[in-house]
């Protein structure tokens, strides 16, 4: 056997300076089984000759290219598309006169037409049943339009006996066993419009030289879809007879619509018609092979949907990322709808995916295009606008605010998702040149003038992609096994071949399976406070509580911050010292070295999203009367965890913040951090960055107040009066632990925030008063 092909090699040839723009086939006419003129289609199933066109057309209608119905009729009756639109009926608009004047008609060549390239063939049958004909100028520069670099190396024949290099071979229809390494492409026949969908599949290798010429499709399979569309499949290309209707989602039949080329057969890789959906032997091979797959195409196109805002939003990209223009346009009103746009954009359920996240950020940005029903465009005009976008954020926000769209427009937590999808796909994989001197960090792939190399591990792409999600809970580990730097390359996972995928492995293991090599490689128990696993299924045995699947509390910080930053270090200088212990239905219990600090005595009510509740006040020793205010430290400090957004020692003038806004609320009540904020957003910054980094800290947490020692800290929603206060060797944070006496086990609740105990003061003082204070054992459960 050949060596195995890293997934990251890297070959000048597929990876180009520039890639184009991808173009769709949106609007473009199709031409649908005819030889001649006299023998057309009208697209409603009438044939015969030639009939008149409707050029009485509403906006929609003729933007889309689609008929409009009824042709007699009158304003402001609306046509027949614009009613039935789903999921929302569209804007229909008096019907207009088509101006645009039609090119010369061409006859099509017969069957016994040549093609210049095997993977590239043009269809005989194509004929137009489209209203609106493309002139020959239009359609050479359509053509044209579909091109993606590289260039498509002509294939050679197969002889093996002479040493030349494999073809892909024609698949027997019904899709038989792959081979090892092996998978599958659909050739999709070139047409236009609402012409069928034909295709047909063939088996190739990741061996295989010249590398096989396709393209990957990534896209939403969960997307909500209209009514089943179909597709003809056939044994192989000129085997009309075989051909057989396969039933397929409305939003799938759009996506091949808008990527076939009217001329071409086109291949690509789709993983809901190249695999046996539900044949889990089949799935998990060719998920580990799957980078593999995403690496050697020649471009990836990444679906974003038919959503109308789409078109708006793409064309003002190009605005965006010109460095001259950016400060104007988050200064000028005339822009807010732009803008709005693109906010939408950044909100699209794609970017919370973690299968299109790993295909995207394997297919490396320099070949990814971004495909709508709308317009195409580069991935890295994205990122770059992305990146401009969240340097201005400030000032987009108070654009916004400004207009009355919402201060809190630019907070949505699916923005943040894009931020981070975008930050992932761009930073996973490093490409550098070979003669540079190695840095340490793990390569994964060496080609002729590069190497790639992987600069995460899997714990740190776990915590930034843990409210990403998935079909499979088990995909939060399963995507990103191919990026992270600390699990080997396929197809030998020495590092932990448990970490192997295999769906057939309970969701439970393979989440007991992650957090045992991530305290072997990291030392340290920070996972267990970070959110990072999917809900437990319904079907499956519940996690154990030291398997943090809480949705909770979603959009506070976590205290623990990332693995590669620590804001506190509460157990230092004591080493994690764990076991795993066994337990039943492959349950296993967590037991940890630590000591309790002390015990809830009184909880505050969960705090809601824009206030600071009065009872906190109270709790904190604040005494608020008239004009004579006192607030001590440990309260205005525990509102911000004491540090600010980027991990330093909170300033003092925050404490002046904190009084203003004392200034700005009645007394008695809660202070209501949404509408001071809105008060002072145009003229006192300060208070609204304190303001901010309150709302990040004690967003769905309880404010608590210990029995002995009287501390004051931030606690998980779900802590009670009574829970333990703890420190866990090697926990930057403190936890809440809940004794269960009758087993002597305990439950993980969650990290805290304690007031004078996050820097290792804890241990100290648990060093000069063994005593009252005594290291002991915590199995968790």
């Amino acid at each position: 056997m050949p060596d195995v092909i890293d997934p990251q090699l890297l070959s000048p040839a597929t990876i180009p300076t520039q890639t184009q723009p991808r173009a769709g086939s949106l609007g473009v006419p199709s031409r649908q089984n005819s030889g001649t003129l006299d023998n057309l289609s009208d697209g409603e199933g009438n044939t015969g000759k030639r009939r008149k066109l409707n050029l009485r057309k509403c906006r929609q209608c003729r933007d889309a290219r689609k008929k409009c119905f009824p042709e007699d009729r009158e304003w402001p009756d609306k046509c027949e598309r614009c009613q039935k639109h789903r999921p929302h009926p569209l804007e229909c608009s008096p019907p207009e006169i088509n101006e645009n004047k039609r090119g010369k008609n061409k006859v099509k060549p017969g069957r016994g037409a040549k093609s210049t390239s095997p993977s590239a063939k043009p269809d005989p049958e194509v004929a137009d049943d489209s209203d609106d004909s493309l002139s020959e100028k239009d359609v050479k520069q359509e053509i044209a339009t579909y091109e993606r670099p590289p260039p498509t190396l002509p294939a050679r024949k197969r002889v093996h006996a002479q040493g030349k290099e494999p073809v892909s071979e024609p698949l027997a229809f019904g899709y038989k066993d792959l081979k090892q390494d092996h998978f599958r492409l659909i050739h999709l026949a070139p047409g236009r419009g609402d012409a069928p969908l034909v295709c047909w599949l063939s088996e190739v290798s990741i061996y295989d030289k010249p590398k096989p010429d396709y393209e990957v499709v990534s896209y939403r399979w969960e997307a909500v879809s209209r009514p089943d569309a179909e597709i003809l499949l056939q044994e192989s290309e000129n085997d009309i007879n075989s051909r057989r209707p396969k039933k397929i989602k409305q939003h799938l039949g759009t996506i091949l619509k808008t990527l076939r080329h009217p001329k071409l057969v086109k291949k690509f890789w789709l993983e809901s018609l190249c695999l046996k959906v539900g044949n889990k032997a089949e799935m998990n091979q060719q998920r580990t092979i799957k980078k593999h797959i995403f690496y050697l195409a020649n471009n990836l196109c990444f679906w974003l949907g038919e959503d109308l805002y789409l078109k708006a939003a793409l064309d003002f990209i190009s605005e965006i990322i010109k460095l001259d223009s950016i400060d104007k346009l988050v200064q000028d009103d005339n822009t807010i709808e732009k803008w709005s746009a693109f906010v939408q954009l950044l909100k699209n359920e794609v970017f919370s995916r973690l299968w299109l996240l790993h295909e995207l950020t394997i297919s490396q940005k320099q070949k990814v295009t971004l495909i709508s029903s709308q317009s195409p465009i580069h991935y890295s005009d994205f990122v770059d606008a992305v990146a401009m976008f969240s340097s201005r954020r400030s000032q987009i926000s108070s654009l916004f605010n400004r207009l009355h769209r919402g201060y809190r427009a630019l907070d949505d937590p699916k923005i943040i998702l894009a931020e981070r999808f975008v930050d992932v796909t761009t930073n996973a994989l490093r490409i550098r040149d070979v003669q540079q001197r190695s840095t340490g960090t793990e390569s994964i792939g060496f080609g002729k003038d590069g190497r790639v190399e992987r600069l995460l591990d899997l714990e740190t792409l776990v915590s930034l992609l843990g409210n990403h999600k998935s079909g499979n809970s088990r995909d939060i580990i399963y995507t990103l096994l191919a990026l992270a730097k600390d699990v080997h390359e396929y197809p030998d996972f020495r590092y932990n071949p448990k970490l192997k995928i295999d769906y057939e492995t309970s969701t439970m293991e393979v989440y007991q399976n992650f957090v045992d090599h991530v305290l072997k490689q990291s030392k340290s128990l920070d996972i267990l406070c970070r959110r990072w696993a999917s809900p437990c299924p319904l079907e499956e045995p519940a996690y154990p509580s030291w398997i943090n699947a809480s949705n909770i509390n979603s959009e506070a910080e976590m205290f623990v911050g990332m693995p590669d930053k620590h804001p506190y270090n509460a157990s230092k200088p004591r080493d994690l010292v764990y076991e795993f212990t066994e337990q039943d239905e492959n349950r296993k219990s967590l037991t940890v070295k630590g000591f309790v600090l002390d015990k809830i005595s009184r909880l505050g009510s969960t705090s809601e999203v824009g206030r600071i509740k009065h009872e906190w006040l109270q709790l904190g020793g604040c005494s608020i009367i008239n004009d004579l205010d006192y607030v001590p430290d440990s309260f205005w400090k525990t509102l911000v965890a004491d540090r600010n957004d980027n991990g330093c020692n909170a300033p003092s003038w925050y404490y002046r913040a904190f009084l203003q806004c004392l200034v700005e609320t009645p007394v008695g009540k809660d202070i209501n951090v949404d509408e001071i904020i809105k008060l002072y957003e145009d003229s006192a910054m300060l208070i609204v960055d304190f303001l901010r980094r309150v709302q990040s800290v004690i967003s769905g947490r309880k404010f608590l107040v210990s029995k002995d020692r009287e501390l004051s800290g931030l606690a998980p929603p779900t802590s009670k009066p009574g829970d333990s206060i703890c420190i866990l060797y090697g926990c930057t944070v403190p936890v809440i632990l809940r004794e269960d006496k009758a087993t002597t086990s305990w439950t993980f609740v969650g990290e805290c925030f304690v007031y004078g105990m996050m820097d290792g003061e804890a241990v100290e003082l648990s060093d000069k008063d063994s005593n009252l204070i005594r290291e002991q054992q915590f199995e968790m459960r």
